[in-house]
């Protein structure tokens, strides 16, 4: 009965459909994870590069020699999160 339903036209497009689809599965989760990934990195860029610009508009104007311990005060802030 199996070997009957093997060799069947049916059942081997049922099985070609269904190796098509996981296929497909296949490669648009893997499309995803490639744009998400892509995505990731960039906003990481961005964001290191605003808290850069940030960082350095913050402490430009303290970076004589008088007022290096305001920016102690700035960076402890800054490191401990503002807690």
């Amino acid at each position: 009965m199996w070997r009957n339903l093997l060799s069947s036209l049916r059942f081997r497009i049922l099985a070609g459909n269904l190796a098509l689809i996981l296929l497909m599965f296949g490669l648009i989760t893997a499309n995803t994870l490639r744009v998400v990934n892509e995505l990731a990195v960039e906003t990481i860029q961005t964001t290191a590069r605003q808290t850069s610009e940030t960082l350095n508009l913050a402490i430009a104007p303290y970076t004589t020699s008088e007022n290096l311990g305001t920016l102690q005060d700035y960076f402890q802030e800054l490191v401990s999160g503002g807690a």
